[in-house]
């Protein structure tokens, strides 16, 4: 079982080098097929990182000096919505576990947007990123809301 996964990960690296592009590989499964207690376990883990940890506080700009409190840099404005917001997300994920799946799935796709973002931008040279870092930019915000849109539609029809 080693071996074969050895090699899918080669074939894997493979398939993907030369792309210019970020990707990762999802721990999670395609709607369609049944999840193993490892997945789960996972969909799990990622969860409680967006809910009981930082995750989210990190991607509202909040900055942290442990526990519930905030650092004096961070707006209030940020800090609690990012509060509301993790709130929202653990109401929404307690009578369907397909909305934890959803919000893992919805930040990880986050996540991998930004990246793609900065590499775009280390692209750019001096006089380019004059012409081009909006269009990037405005790339980049569009599909956050497009990745955001069904996970905030599920939470508000949990509501």
């Amino acid at each position: 079982a080693i071996k074969v996964q050895k090699e899918e990960d080669k074939k894997a690296k493979k398939s993907s080098a030369g792309s210019g592009e970020a990707t990762a590989q999802s721990p999670l499964p395609d709607s369609s097929t049944e999840m193993t207690s490892e997945e789960l376990s996972a969909i799990q883990l990622a969860f409680a990182a967006l809910t009981d940890g930082n995750v989210i506080e990190a991607t509202f700009g909040v900055e942290s000096t442990g526990g519930l409190k905030r650092h004096k840099n961070t707006s209030e404005l940020a800090y609690n919505a990012s509060k509301a917001a993790k709130q929202a997300i653990m109401d929404a994920a307690i009578p369907s576990d397909s909305i934890r799946q959803l919000a893992v799935e919805t930040y990880i796709k986050a996540f991998e947007i930004v990246v793609t973002y900065h590499i775009n931008l280390s692209t750019l040279g001096f006089i380019t990123w004059c012409f081009k870092h909006q269009k990037f930019r405005d790339t980049a915000a569009d599909e956050l809301m497009s990745a955001f849109g069904p996970l905030a539609e599920a939470i508000a029809a949990s509501i």
